[in-house]
């Protein structure tokens, strides 16, 4: 069951809308959620994390450009991480939240790095969710589970890497066996 936010409200970020979404009152402590994919709704976190209200927060999340309910323009030029930084401000401020409690899950996790080396006075405190904030340490260990399918599978995928054919058949089932083993571990 999704929890109905208190309130949600529609912010201008260049020139397109995205969508926020409020639980609870304090002003005074306000926990913003930066939510994973790129490309995913903020449901999955907001859902779990609007309990927090009953600890005294105020959750706040939102939809990032291009996701869930906000608008999704179809210019590449918007993809860019220091966009979706002033992105994250530009929300910050038009909720006029103050400094934050920041949680950043998965790639809400490297946003809120990039969002904390630029704005560090509008964080309280960040909390680093399922994701990593060393990106050589990350690849190495990438390559390291990618090694257990064998040369010569390792062989095909870094060849299509390099074609840029992500979408070939037998690349694909390469990343479902590596997603199995080591992301999620569902039939489907």
């Amino acid at each position: 069951m999704t929890a109905r936010p208190d309130s949600s409200t529609r912010v201008r970020v260049d020139g397109h809308e995205v969508v926020t979404y409020s639980y609870g009152d304090s002003q005074k402590e306000v926990l913003f959620l930066l939510n994973g994919g790129p490309g995913l709704p903020c449901d999955y976190l907001r859902d779990p994390m609007s309990r927090m209200v009953e600890a005294g927060y105020r959750v706040v999340t939102y939809d990032q450009l291009g996701c869930g309910q906000s608008d999704r323009p179809t210019d590449p030029a918007l993809w860019t991480i220091a966009r979706y930084v002033e992105e994250v401000e530009t929300v910050r401020r038009a909720l006029n939240l103050g400094a934050v409690h920041l949680l950043g899950h998965s790639w809400g996790g490297w946003l809120g790095i990039e969002y904390g080396l630029a704005y560090s006075k509008s964080l309280k405190t960040f909390v680093l969710s399922n994701t990593s904030g060393d990106m050589p340490h990350l690849v190495a260990e990438l390559n390291r589970l990618r090694a257990a399918l064998g040369t010569e599978t390792v062989a095909m995928m870094q060849r299509h890497e390099a074609q840029g054919s992500l979408d070939h058949p037998e690349y694909q089932a390469a990343i479902t066996i590596l997603n199995y083993r080591h992301l999620h571990r569902l039939d489907q």
